[in-house]
């Protein structure tokens, strides 16, 4: 039976693997080949690199410089945006005047346009505190607050979406017998939420990982490449440095990085599901 329901699931999703597919696979093709030569975007031959190019990944100290930023972001959203975006949820799931009011506004941020939220951020770093984005020791930490507020609306709808599913006479019965709020929620919310909360984790590393839009209209990676990402470096160095090989030996680093960390986060999910 279940053989059948991940066939059923395969055809129906056929069609858009289709049309899907080669809008992946042939750039992400495209990029691994590009990145074994010497190319700066006019010339109309490219010369071969080898792995020239990821020899001079390796020994480039922004790229290791840019991916300490983005492992700094991962940890960030992990232990700061999720915390608060579960506190959120809680809140929120129970309060019954006004509340679908203040979901929009929670939410809200999340759907703003991408220029409008650095602009605005921007704006106003600039005006309360000039020095904070040009200094290289506090500019990221201004990254980081920008962030946060884009993304916890869009992680609060997802602990919404699975506090919704858990059974509210379960906590009736465990307050009948004496339980705290506190011990509901360690010991029913938090392992009956597991499942919404790897996939929550997943999303935040992923986008972690390859997150450039903010960053890149805010800062542009200055100053001193100190803001600087991944995904802002390698546009760089494809479309200001005209070195499109390495841009793209970074891109595929960068792949690597996000398709690993989506492989470990669905085996956790596997393994919860199972405990369950």
């Amino acid at each position: 039976m279940t053989r059948c329901r991940d066939l059923r699931g395969l055809w129906f999703s056929a069609p858009a693997a289709v049309v899907y597919l080669p809008l992946i696979a042939i750039p992400l093709a495209y990029s691994l080949y590009l990145s074994f030569h010497y190319w700066d975007g006019r010339a109309p031959a490219w010369t071969p690199a080898g792995i020239g190019n990821y020899l001079d990944m390796v020994k480039d100290k922004v790229f290791w410089r840019s991916l300490a930023h983005n492992l700094a972001l991962v940890a960030f959203s992990l232990a700061v945006q999720l915390p608060i975006a579960m506190l959120l949820a809680v809140l929120l799931e129970r309060t019954r005047r006004l509340g679908g009011f203040m979901r929009t506004c929670v939410f809200l941020p999340y759907v703003l346009p991408t220029v409008v939220i650095a602009l605005v951020w921007r704006s106003l770093i600039t005006a309360s505190v000039p020095e904070w984005l040009a200094s290289p020791d506090w500019s990221l930490s201004a990254i980081l607050l920008a962030v946060t507020w884009r993304f916890i609306g869009f992680h609060t709808v997802l602990y919404l979406a699975g506090l919704g599913m858990i059974d509210r006479q379960v906590y009736e019965a465990a307050r009948i017998d004496g339980t705290s709020e506190w011990q509901c929620f360690r010991h029913i919310t938090l392992p009956l939420m597991k499942p919404v909360i790897i996939v929550s984790a997943t999303l935040a590393i992923v986008g972690s990982m390859k997150y450039f839009d903010v960053v890149f209209l805010m800062t542009g990676g200055d100053p001193d490449h100190a803001t600087e990402l991944l995904a802002t470096y390698l546009f760089k160095m494809g479309f200001v440095h005209d070195r499109m090989g390495y841009s793209s030996a970074i891109a595929v680093a960068l792949v690597v990085l996000a398709l690993g960390t989506t492989v470990v986060m669905l085996q956790l999910k596997r393994w919860s599901d199972r405990r369950q």
